[in-house]
């Protein structure tokens, strides 16, 4: 794809760019955050769970997942409108059954969300290795973060299944999840012009 058809695919987005950017910024920081309390505060029971964090991840995903489906609605005529929501599905669902899951001990969840971040990374690097976008190294480097989390999780290397890491990974994705809206909103922004 050239920069020209790469241009007009996503000038639809130019009047949102604001949106983007608050929606990018609010992710980063959330994700940060949660990546933070997973760290200093693992101990946390939240929702009657002692699953630390991951409630309150669990409850952005299916915020991110809703955002997503509008975004998706509103691209509806480009050409990744199937791709784009499918992800917005993916994270609903996962969020949902992460949410209403939180009763299941560390190892099942580790599946759970060891799958999760593996599917999300190996997207991204595949997405970023097949288009040539405004920033498909950002792209691939962070879905191999995720895929290495996700492998991580998988293997239980060097530990077993640990709340305080799945918590942190599922941050960690939406922190890279908010710093891509960013650069997507900086993008849209050198349209503009």
């Amino acid at each position: 794809m050239t920069k020209n058809n790469l241009g007009t695919e996503y000038t639809q987005f130019v009047p949102q760019v604001n949106l983007i950017y608050t929606r990018g910024y609010i992710m980063l920081i959330v994700g940060t955050l949660i990546s933070i309390g997973s760290i200093i505060s693992s101990d946390v029971g939240i929702l009657s769970s002692t699953n630390s964090w991951i409630p309150i991840a669990s409850l952005v995903l299916i915020l991110i997942g809703f955002l997503g489906a509008f975004d998706t609605y509103i691209s509806r005529h480009t050409s990744s409108f199937l791709i784009n929501l499918q992800i917005s599905i993916l994270d609903t669902v996962f969020g949902l059954v992460l949410f209403f899951g939180l009763s299941y001990s560390a190892a099942n969840l580790s599946i759970l969300i060891a799958t999760f971040v593996i599917i999300k990374g190996l997207f991204r690097v595949i997405s970023g290795y097949m288009e040539e976008s405004f920033d498909s190294k950002s792209t691939m480097a962070g879905g191999a973060t995720s895929l290495l989390f996700g492998s991580i999780i998988w293997g239980q290397w060097p530990f077993e299944a640990s709340t305080i890491f799945l918590s942190l990974c599922l941050s960690v994705e939406i922190a890279f999840r908010g710093w891509a809206s960013i650069q997507l909103a900086k993008y849209l922004r050198s349209l503009k012009v």
